[in-house]
């Protein structure tokens, strides 16, 4: 995966920039950086959400496990749908790798 910078218009698309998208097809994942006094919830199409902290992105960049799995080590999920899968098995996509490099980069991000 490549990393690039590119311009967000604010105005244009009615929210702050993401810190990354990715895109495939005709899709796209974003991920925001962001805090709120409110519990968040997955926006519409979204499955599921993963509340990841540092040690969740080593841990999933380290061990291949399922979100039950996921969840017994500490990490946190909020999901939509109440037949949600929890054994399915978690991808690790790029995203999170590039997450971590983005990290590592900008320790700020970190709090």
């Amino acid at each position: 995966m490549q990393l690039k910078n590119t311009s967000w218009d604010v105005e244009k698309l009615g929210c702050e920039p993401p810190i990354m998208v990715r895109t495939f097809g005709d899709s796209a994942s974003a991920i925001f950086l962001a805090s709120s006094q409110d519990i968040p919830k997955p926006g519409q199409g979204t499955r599921g959400l993963l509340l990841l902290s540092l040690s969740d992105i080593t841990l999933l960049q380290q061990e291949q496990m399922s979100l039950t799995e996921f969840i017994e080590k500490g990490g946190q999920a909020i999901v939509s749908e109440p037949a949600f899968d929890f054994g399915m098995h978690l991808k690790v996509s790029d995203i999170v790798f590039a997450l971590s490099r983005i990290v590592d980069a900008h320790p700020e991000v970190n709090h």
